[in-house]
């Protein structure tokens, strides 16, 4: 297996651990998620069902859960097999047998839970996620425990047991479906982050680092759970946006303490708290922009808080990679899971229909977070394959979003303007400084990463086009949506042709570290005042 070198990334925990020698926290870690998670899940699960209204749910479970149960059955029985894509011993069948029946166990919970609706006490939907995220914490850790000396192959059939059950049960009940995909989230996360870890870390006596993650996931649930009853308790005094701050504030910060004394007496890296706060942070910070994009209820000022949201889980991806490589970003987003836990219970339980903007951002965002981490996690798997280890690679994805990223921006831009502008002069001001920061762009991505990022860029670009093409067959050609994307359009096809032509002209303009870092800063400074502004006015004109 590849192994990162002591200066990249995850190599620094390497002298750390081996300095505190052999153990068996390897196990003891495991053991811990194990009972954390079982204990959690039924206690959760039992302060819900005490407020929820009973009824005679029996044939809409069964009806609910026997097509996992059956898919998962016929997996396993195949996986029997030791020939590829299967392993020997049928670690990976076992463990889809694990992730199957855990999601079976979901499912059914979340539908009693549910009742015969989305109807769900206040109570109930506020600690229902948290229950939810218990059982993905004992899936994951029980998983990492029966095949701990080679838990790879197990642990991903696990997530793919885990994930198929999630898709079986997504139509139906909307409260119940958003619940299975919680707990199933969590849970990939946590296998993603424990295999990265076994494969970075590939020594024997570097084993006790293996499950870090899973102790950072026990953290979190717990602390999750304090802050939200906290909130709870507090919403019913204050008023409901200060509590659910309170609660994702005290449950960050049961998080993040914990993980600074790991830092010290385990781990022997101050990169490690750093990351776990990183991903708390984030996650507050995409919680605000939420709530602050409902409030407003204008469509283009959403549309750019959602880009600065996404540009701020690329800045975190960023750092967290730069601090300890994949194994950083798996263990930010476990840290981002302190917030996302309270706000989605807490803002679940003041919502009249149990969804709203906040929730959906929240799981959106660490959605997103993951799917960057499987993106590291294939990149590990198949380095050998792929020619190359490279750590530019990853500047390529992170242009690739970029490329997306700003694409939508100018779309949203270009609707502004052609809502706004009553004069061709001011219309024509407007397209110039945009056409300037069309020209900016990729120069800027090229200085910050090189230019495989920049190849990246003009691919997401490509990608948004081709997302474009699909909307112009749904959207009616009278809107001024499409007036939006006739004028967006040219804006793109002018960063890509100055990506072309300028790209070789700058081979030697690499910035330093400290220099990329302030470039980055000042991207982010710039996006927030904008949005601040954007939000003021789109206040006003809706008063």
């Amino acid at each position: 297996m590849q192994k990162l070198s002591l200066e990249v990334g995850a190599g620094k925990l390497v002298p750390a651990i081996l300095r505190r020698g052999e153990s068996r926290m390897d196990v003891g870690l495991g053991w811990l998620g194990v009972g954390v998670g079982a204990v959690g899940f039924v206690a959760v699960f039992l302060i819900c069902l005490g407020s929820v209204e009973r009824d005679k749910q029996t044939a809409a479970i069964v009806g609910s859960v026997w097509p996992a149960l059956v898919l998962t059955l016929v997996f396993w029985g195949i996986s029997r097999r030791t020939q590829p894509p299967f392993s020997p011993g049928q670690t990976l069948g076992w463990g889809f047998l694990i992730g199957g029946l855990v999601g079976i166990v979901a499912t059914s919970a979340a539908s009693v839970l549910t009742g015969s609706g989305d109807a769900i006490s206040k109570r109930a939907s506020a600690l229902a996620a948290h229950a939810m995220a218990f059982l993905g914490l004992f899936g994951a850790s029980l998983t990492y425990l029966i095949f701990h000396g080679y838990p790879q192959d197990a642990m991903m059939g696990f997530a793919l047991g885990i994930t198929m059950n999630a898709i079986l049960t997504s139509v139906g009940s909307t409260m119940r479906g958003m619940l299975v995909g919680l707990c199933m989230l969590f849970a990939v996360a946590i296998t993603a982050g424990t295999v990265l870890a076994v494969e970075y870390l590939d020594y024997y006596s570097l084993r006790r680092g293996w499950p870090l993650t899973i102790l950072v996931a026990t953290t979190a649930c717990v602390a999750a759970y304090v802050g939200t009853e906290i909130g709870f308790a507090g919403s019913r005094r204050e008023k409901p946006g200060i509590a659910f701050g309170l609660g994702a504030l005290i449950s960050a910060v049961l998080t993040i303490g914990p993980s600074a004394i790991y830092s010290w007496r385990i781990v022997g890296s101050w990169e490690f708290v750093g990351v776990i706060a990183v991903g708390a942070i984030t996650a507050g910070a995409i919680a605000w922009l939420a709530a602050s994009s409902a409030r407003t209820e204008d469509m283009p000022y959403g549309l750019e808080a959602a880009c600065v949201a996404m540009l701020i889980v690329t800045a975190f991806v960023v750092v967290a990679f730069k601090f300890l490589a994949g194994l950083g970003i798996a263990l930010g987003i476990i840290g981002a899971w302190s917030v996302v836990l309270p706000g989605m219970g807490l803002v679940q339980a003041q919502s009249a229909n149990g969804l709203n903007a906040l929730q959906r951002a929240l799981r959106a965002g660490v959605t997103f977070g993951l799917t960057v981490l499987l993106f590291r996690l294939f990149i590990q798997y198949y380095s050998s394959e792929l020619g190359t280890r490279d750590l530019r690679v990853h500047y390529t994805f992170i242009g690739a979003v970029l490329g997306f990223i700003v694409s939508l921006l100018f779309w949203v831009w270009t609707l502004r303007v052609s809502r706004r502008s009553s004069s061709s002069l001011a219309g024509t001001a407007w397209m110039a400084v945009l056409g300037f920061v069309a020209a900016a762009s990729p120069m800027v991505i090229l200085a910050l990463w090189g230019p495989k990022a920049v190849m990246g860029f003009l691919f997401g670009i490509a990608v948004y086009a081709a997302s474009a093409l699909a909307n112009g067959f749904t959207v009616c050609a009278r809107s001024e949506f499409d007036q939006a994307e006739r004028l967006e359009l040219p804006l793109l096809i002018g960063s890509m042709l100055v990506a072309i032509q300028f790209t070789r002209l700058l081979p030697e303009a690499e910035l330093t570290r400290a220099a990329r870092i302030w470039v980055l800063a000042a991207v982010l400074a710039v996006g927030l005042v904008w949005l601040i502004v954007s939000g003021v006015i789109a206040a006003r004109r809706a008063q």
